[in-house]
């Protein structure tokens, strides 16, 4: 179904997804940890940066943490040594290393969603404008985690 026939549906440059649900575990610390990896493939040829991460209770929408562009590009993991951190290349994919920490089980969603911001291009965003080859100078898109199918579990 093309993104413009359903309303939820936006193209964005970054392709986001989480392959499995993460494991809660309880560490020597006390804390739950919480530790996965997003796949994050770049799907313009344009080079898109990575500024800011919000991981939300998909539930409540609530923000559990919240990452800038220092932490991002100190996580994001690229096949290319003369990368600039932060920064996915045209087509180029990555791998963002998440480690989230929680005092009690409680705290703990049972399906957490990702909402990332930056740029495409070097462009920054004007709302309702579009570049001319259609893609937006910067973006905003949300990648839920496969918990959506597979509850969260403390160990």
């Amino acid at each position: 179904m093309p993104a413009q026939s359903h309303p939820s549906l936006r193209l964005t440059p970054v392709v986001a997804s989480v392959d499995r649900a993460p494991i809660p575990v309880k560490g020597s610390d006390g804390l739950y940890h919480v530790v996965y990896e997003i796949l994050l493939i770049n799907a313009t040829p344009v080079n898109v940066t990575i500024a800011g991460l919000d991981i939300l209770d998909a539930k409540s929408g609530a923000q559990v943490a919240s990452l800038g562009a220092a932490d991002l590009a100190l996580r994001l993991v690229v096949k290319d040594h003369k990368a600039s951190p932060g920064v996915l290349g045209a087509a180029q994919t990555g791998l963002l290393y998440l480690h989230l920490t929680f005092d009690n089980t409680s705290a703990i969603p049972a399906v957490v969603a990702h909402r990332f911001s930056g740029q495409a291009g070097g462009k920054r965003h004007v709302s309702g404008n579009r570049r001319a080859n259609g893609l937006p100078g910067a973006y905003r898109t949300a990648a839920e985690s496969s918990a959506q199918r597979q509850p969260l579990h403390c160990r």
